[in-house]
């Protein structure tokens, strides 16, 4: 498995198939597509925005391993303090909805 295509002129690293499937069956495991688990994983070691969607599995805070739809659902206002207070952390339009619909089920 590569990751990054060369003619992106990105990265590009070839992966040991011991890696790839313990890859595989972690993502089986969380119930996430890969392209989703490269996204969880990769939000812990960057700076850039990252956008979560309801089923993604958050791997930070007091909420680490939850899916964003069950944190939102549980404790709104902790995703919207995060949203506020991190520069990296962003939603998506459908976890946005999902979460303003909540917030206006609490008034």
């Amino acid at each position: 498995m590569s990751l990054f295509d060369p003619r992106t002129k990105g990265l590009k690293m070839t992966l040991d198939r011991d890696i790839v499937e313990a890859f595989e069956e972690l993502c089986e495991k969380r119930g996430l597509e890969p392209e989703q688990m490269f996204r969880v994983m990769l939000a812990g070691f960057t700076r850039r925005k990252v956008y979560f969607n309801v089923g993604d599995e958050l791997n930070f805070g007091k909420y680490n391993g939850l899916r964003l739809e069950e944190v939102i659902r549980a404790d709104p206002r902790y995703v919207r303090w995060l949203l506020g207070e991190s520069s990296w952390f962003q939603i998506t339009a459908s976890a946005e909805c999902l979460l303003a619909a909540i917030e206006e089920g609490e008034d």
